[in-house]
Order: structure tokens, then C-alpha cells, then sequence
């Protein structure tokens, strides 16, 4: 179903709002949480500055490697082939920065 301009009330790429519930943290809730805490970290900046030079070269970026790693372990990914699972959910995309 496609939408006019003037329904959405939201930018799709906005920040998440948060509210405080009695219910628990969602999957969803949690990788949001990280990733602003990973931003306001620079963590991208400080992986790029440490590892960039010191790792051989490749086609995938040190930053990427690495938020695909965390993503991997919040998400309770164990193996290589669970990456496949998380290719294309959409809240993995956001942690990712796409």
C-alpha cells in the first residue's frame, strides 16, 4: 500500500523514540540502545584511526567487520552461516549505518 506525502507523520531515518514500559527490552530496543552508545563513542572513527592501516587490505572495512561482529553476538549469532539470517532484517541494516 502506498502512502501520500501528507499521512506520514515521521522521516523514515529519524531517531527512535523511547518510552519506558513495564514490559521488557525488546531485540529491537536493545541494538538501537547500542548503536547510539557506539556512536556517541566515535567508535567508527577510532576503529578507522587503530586498525585501518595496521590490517591487510581487503573488501570489506575494518568498521564494518567489527559492527558485524557485535550485531552477531547481540543478536545470538554463533556461526558464519547466521550472518544470512541477519542480511536482510532491517534493524540490523540501521545498526549497520545503511
Amino acid at each position: 500500500m502506498r502512502l501520500r506525502k501528507s499521512l506520514l507523520r515521521h522521516r523514515v531515518n529519524a531517531p527512535c523514540a523511547f518510552r519506558f514500559e513495564d514490559e521488557g527490552l525488546t531485540f529491537f530496543g536493545g541494538l538501537e540502545l547500542v548503536r547510539i552508545f557506539l556512536i556517541r563513542l566515535d567508535l567508527s572513527r577510532q576503529l578507522r584511526e587503530r586498525l585501518g592501516n595496521t590490517l591487510p587490505k581487503s573488501d570489506y572495512s575494518v568498521v564494518g567487520l567489527v559492527l558485524l561482529l557485535i550485531a552477531m553476538l547481540l543478536t545470538g549469532g554463533r556461526r558464519v552461516s547466521h550472518v544470512r539470517m541477519l542480511a536482510h532484517d532491517p534493524m540490523v541494516a540501521r545498526f549497520y549505518g545503511l
